[in-house]
């Protein structure tokens, strides 16, 4: 019944998974998938007859992956193993590609993914057994060898390629740009086995190179900069393309500063990082106290690592700008909603600077004070969900429309989720018109859980509004606000307003200085 069809084994202690990719393949056609839930049911299957791609999980239990991989190029060498995994790493990469792995396919499944895979592997495995065969009639073992050596060989190659370019197609929008160097460097050491890799940024206006992530140098002391002008004969930086040194160890020193003279290298590879054509960065991999050289395998590997890398570092940068001008217009909108009524012009800008102030005295990170400028200067950004009608309303509000006016944070809030703040901004934001004793809205929230730097919002907002004319009363005293802080208990922590009042007098005692 499945006579011309392609035949691969699923072996995965997950059914869903088995269930899945053999409905995977069931659309791909000219494939039949059998399914083993464990290493010792799928070398049972294939004792018991020939398959053509052999798919593992790598994480199961009493036989992991890769130990069903040894098992399985024991007993041929020449059958394609895909290694399924949920959590791809470098290590695991490494490791796997080391035991013979053919290739990944990372969950959640991509349809295309696993039918370019699978399509490779199998003209891959007809060109193999058809040299098997043509090699077993001339009886020359020693060719089929080299071809198998070669064809393996091949293989790793595209599966580090693979792994490349997963790793680096991937969103980490959470990761800052020095990980995503690290990361670089840490990879080009890997696919290399190299001693080293350095990633250092070009400094145009101070035509200076900075070493910015390294693997492999601790113990050396790298140059913060390096003068471009003190750089002699690297190709690379005029041609940028990449750029091999042999036994170059002047030119290695003089490259990455290091002043030890018992740093040695044999061999160096430097590689352009291009944005738009421009270099902005140079990553250089090499060798200590030993005679490996980089081969033209290497440094195919190191450009295509180079290539994505410089590509993921300009989507984050564009990333970065998109968010940044974005951040921009919901500035613009604030001051817009402010400038409505003159009554809460800068209101915004002056709870921002109290709030930072009342962080400090407390002793918060320079995180969440870099998160209170960011999210005090848009607390209010709900309102623009609120008409003028009700806004700016000069008399006393109604019923219904306070309780529209206390919808603002959650509006805020709305208006954040999809934009990429992070939740501790959008904490500030739902959560500044909370009171201590549960009182307050949108979710009546009591005491300590209510988050901190949204009770310290919630204070300089509250000393802000009262400190300034409004339509329906006049400003209060700066002394009789903090009176009304002090004594009303049951809306503020205590903590946040004896910080505020420190801070105040702190900034006072400043001025008075100047």
């Amino acid at each position: 019944m499945h006579k011309n069809l392609f035949k691969i084994l699923i072996v995965d202690d997950d059914p869903i998974i088995c269930e899945s990719l053999k409905e995977i393949f069931s659309e791909i056609g000219n494939y039949y998938a059998d399914v083993a839930f464990d290493p010792f049911q799928g070398l049972e299957k294939l004792q018991a007859e020939s398959f053509d791609i052999v798919l593992s999980d790598i994480l199961m239990p009493k036989m992991d992956g890769i130990e069903f991989l040894k098992n399985i190029k024991a007993r041929d060498p020449a059958l394609p193993v895909v290694m399924i995994t949920g959590f791809p790493t470098v290590d695991i990469a490494i490791k796997a590609m080391k035991e013979g792995a053919s290739d990944f396919i990372t969950k959640p499944f991509r349809y295309n993914q696993i039918k370019i895979i699978a399509e490779k592997l199998i003209r891959e495995r007809k060109l193999l057994l058809e040299n098997v065969q043509l090699h077993d009639q001339l009886k020359q073992k020693k060719t089929i060898e080299t071809l198998n050596k070669n064809l393996n060989s091949k293989i790793q190659e595209i599966s580090i390629l693979y792994t490349i370019s997963e790793s680096f197609s991937a969103p980490h929008i959470d990761e800052d740009i020095y990980s995503v160097y690290a990361r670089i460097t840490e990879m080009a050491a890997e696919i290399t086995g190299s001693s080293f890799a350095l990633l250092m940024v070009i400094d145009r206006e101070h035509n200076q190179l900075i070493p910015s992530a390294s693997f492999g140098l601790n113990g050396y002391r790298v140059s913060r900069t390096i003068d471009l002008r003190n750089v002699r004969g690297l190709d690379v930086l005029q041609k940028q393309e990449p750029f091999l040194i042999h036994n170059g160890m002047n030119a290695m020193h003089e490259v990455l500063g290091i002043s030890e003279q018992e740093f040695n290298c044999n061999s160096l590879a430097t590689l352009p990082l291009l944005i738009k054509g421009e270099m902005f960065g140079l990553l250089i991999v090499g060798n200590t106290h030993t005679m490996q050289s980089f081969n033209q395998n290497d440094m195919m590997l190191l450009q295509n690592l180079s290539r994505k890398a410089s590509l993921n570092i300009e989507n984050r940068l564009l990333y970065d700008s998109i968010i940044e001008n974005m951040r921009d217009t919901l500035h613009s909108l604030v001051t817009a909603i402010e400038a409505r009524d003159k009554y809460t012009l800068k209101h915004s800008i002056r709870v921002t600077d109290y709030s930072i102030g009342i962080a400090k005295v407390i002793g918060c990170t320079d995180d969440e004070i870099e998160i209170l400028n960011s999210a005090g200067q848009l607390h209010d950004i709900g309102k623009i969900g609120i008409s003028d009608d009700i806004l700016l309303k000069r008399g006393n509000l109604t019923a219904n429309e306070y309780n529209i006016i206390k919808q603002h944070p959650v509006i805020g809030e709305n208006i954040l989720q999809p934009l990429g703040f992070l939740p501790m901004e959008r904490d500030i934001i739902r959560n500044h018109h909370e009171r201590w004793d549960g009182g307050g809205y949108p979710d009546g929230l009591q005491g300590e859980r209510i988050p901190l730097l949204s009770r310290i919002i919630a204070v300089a907002d509250s000393y802000d509004a009262m400190t300034t004319d409004r339509p329906y009363r006049s400003a209060l005293t700066p002394d009789a606000a903090l009176r009304e802080l002090v004594n009303n208990k049951l809306q503020f922590d205590n903590r946040v307003v004896d910080a505020f009042i420190e801070s105040l007098e702190e900034y006072s005692q400043g001025s008075n200085k100047n």
